[in-house]
């Protein structure tokens, strides 16, 4: 079962006034695989005839050949029994000689015939073989087959273009908040590693070269449920034309994309992607980041690493004294110019020859084009200077193992940056829209949020969800707003345990304005859109209780009032009938309706309890539980928080 909460974070957006589209065009596909499909039948042609002409023969000539009753007299076998008898002769089953015993002549023709149906069969079946085998067959049938899926489908997927490192962690993140994927790849043999070894989820492989149009039209780029589309592959013109396309073709639907430079960047950019990233440009700021802002550099990376990863430590200091950059290309350039445009002392060096003194020096970055040279010089700057901060540069993953074993204080890989970045803005608009605020906020704001968040959600990386507030989403919820109300703190709270739910409240979009981190005596009105982060169970509480109306208004009021029909027309009696006032109307004996005399009613407003969380599970048989696919790849986290709140128009 999937978290309807976390489903939701797939959404649809308007076409964007910023399109470079000029006229309406439907998406083309390629439909070279319904010809490749009628080749393959008419080379199966003949040896289908043969087949067919060998045994009609048989059955033929078996009616013609002389035979003898079981009393000597002349009998020939009639069409319907000669037909019989090649049947069951043909599919080696043999019954024997049958209605009665066969003469020679009829012996002797069962026998050709029975080498003659071998040798056709053979011929047919070694065919057949061979075609199904043929790589060009076998992609046209898979074609085929994603188009008849894509046809059928009702849930929203997502088109990865590239399944190289980049694309295989994008598709890995996807897959871990339950999203169906299409990769497309030109290489056959990583797709058929892809959806082999994919256990969970739906994963489908189209071979095909991106930069045609019709290849993503037959990936399904025409359809409605298509709700992303991403270019992960290492080649920044083939990233440019599934941007170009996108944007021209279904401007309605979000492309993010990858570049390996910034003028690449800047060409992608006229066509609107949602976002471009740039690894070797980012990461320079990231760091940049770090040294400067550090509390907002590790509130930025927990959030956007995958859930249950643990917060990294904390390195203040980092930017008191001077950096040294080993690297030899790109890369090089735009962290020293990074790191010297934040104000401080760089040095860049050649990794081939003598490094410099490095006993003063706070940290070194390493970052050649070979992982075997990084990890050779990340050596040399270990034992020259054992307590500088150390981070390597890592290309390939295939020696991630060596990396791990090294340690170094922080591994830069490209393709997992520009993973956990597109993963946080897939995971929903708003979620990505907190992840930027975070970044851009000052340092002191970031260390309130992750207090509050770490006391919330602890310190693993929680997961993300978007609740809506409307009668198809949270329709006790909803009900409850029309002429009632709760505030956040309110909602997210355990109505049985009376504890605060492991969710923060990370964004609240209310008529276009965006409010980072609100409070928790914010009420809510209908049509908000609520992104939350917390853990598992947290979030299915939750789930549960927007479903559950006796939940919310116990949460809203403090009376707890009943959950059956019965028990609720008892109650409406009790208060007088239809025309008693309202929830908190008095009951007999001036207590509010639904309170029991001398019972003492619950605060409206819960206050949360920092550092209290609840248990695991939810007791009692009467409340659904939901569970979601939640979100995998980058990361959020916790409930309301009390660390102010700031707007933003959205």
């Amino acid at each position: 079962m999937v978290n309807p909460l976390t489903r939701m974070t797939a959404q649809h957006r308007a076409i964007r006034t910023d399109s470079q589209r000029r006229e309406k065009v439907d998406v083309p596909r390629d439909d070279s695989a319904l010809d490749v499909l009628q080749l393959a039948l008419r080379r199966m042609r003949m040896p289908v005839l043969l087949v067919v002409l060998v045994f009609s023969i048989s059955v033929i000539g078996l009616s013609l050949m002389p035979g003898v009753d079981a009393e000597g007299n002349p009998h020939r076998l009639t069409l319907f029994d000669s037909l019989y008898f090649m049947s069951y002769t043909a599919t080696t089953i043999g019954f024997g000689e049958i209605p009665y015993s066969f003469t020679i002549y009829q012996r002797m023709w069962v026998m050709g015939s029975i080498f003659a149906s071998v040798a056709s069969w053979t011929f047919a079946i070694t065919s057949m073989f061979s075609l199904l085998s043929a790589p060009g067959f076998r992609a046209a049938m898979t074609s085929l087959r994603i188009q008849r899926v894509l046809r059928r489908t009702r849930d929203p997927f997502y088109i990865v273009v590239g399944n190289g490192q980049t694309g295989a962690a994008v598709v890995e993140g996807l897959l871990a908040i339950h999203r169906d994927v299409v990769v497309v790849d030109q290489d056959p043999e990583r797709l058929e590693r892809l959806t082999m070894g994919q256990t969970t989820g739906s994963v489908l492989g189209l071979h095909g070269d991106a930069r045609k149009v019709e290849t993503l039209g037959s990936a399904g780029l025409g359809n409605s449920y298509c709700h992303g589309v991403l270019a992960m592959t290492d080649d920044d013109e083939t990233n440019l034309a599934v941007v170009m396309s996108v944007n021209l073709l279904r401007p309605d639907v979000p492309v993010i994309a990858r570049s390996n430079t910034a003028a690449m960047a800047d060409r992608m950019r006229d066509f609107f992607p949602e976002h471009v990233v740039n690894p070797l440009d980012e990461y320079g700021k990231y760091l940049t980041m770090q040294l400067k802002r550090p509390h907002t550099h590790r509130l930025s990376q927990w959030l956007m690493n995958t859930p249950g990863t643990l917060i990294g430590p904390y390195r203040p200091g980092l930017a008191d004294g001077r950096w040294v950059v080993v690297s030899d290309g790109e890369f090089g350039q735009e962290v020293a110019r990074d790191l010297a445009s934040a104000g401080l002392d760089v040095t860049r060096v050649d990794p081939v020859g003598e490094l410099v003194d490095l006993t003063d020096v706070v940290g070194v970055v390493v970052g050649a084009e070979s992982d075997i040279v990084n990890m050779s010089v990340a050596a040399r700057v270990r034992a020259a200077n054992p307590d500088c901060y150390l981070a390597l540069r890592q290309k390939s993953l295939a020696r991630r193992a060596t990396t791990e074993a090294f340690a170094p204080d922080s591994v830069f890989v490209p393709a997992e940056l520009v993973a956990h970045e597109a993963m946080a803005y897939l995971i929903s608009p708003n979620y990505w829209h907190f992840v930027r605020k975070v970044m851009e906020r000052e340092d002191e704001w970031a260390k309130e949020v992750l207090s509050a968040l770490q006391r919330r959600v602890g310190r693993r990386t929680p997961e993300a969800a978007r609740l809506d507030v409307s009668r198809e989403h949270a329709p006790a919820l909803h009900a409850w707003l029309q002429g009632n109300r709760i505030t956040l703190g309110q909602l997210l709270t355990h109505p049985e345990t009376d504890r605060t739910l492991p969710v923060y409240t990370a964004v609240l979009s209310r008529e276009g304005e965006r409010i980072e981190a609100p409070q928790a005596d914010l009420p809510l009105q209908v049509g908000d859109i609520v992104m939350v982060l917390g853990t598992p169970s947290g979030l299915a509480d939750l789930t549960s209780t927007v479903h559950n109306s006796a939940d919310v208004e116990y949460l809203a009021t403090g009376v707890r009032v009943p959950r059956t029909l019965v028990f609720r027309a008892l109650r409406r009696l009790r208060r007088g009938g239809p025309g008693a006032s309202g929830p908190d109307s008095p009951g007999p004996g001036g207590a509010p309706a639904g309170q029991a005399d001398g019972e003492q009613p619950r605060p409206r407003h819960i206050t949360p309890r920092p550092g209290h969380r609840p248990p695991s599970t939810w007791s009692g048989t009467h409340r659904r539980r939901s569970t979601v696919p939640r979100r995998g790849g980058p990361g959020g986290a916790d409930r309301t928080g009390g660390t102010g709140a700031s707007s933003n128009r959205g």
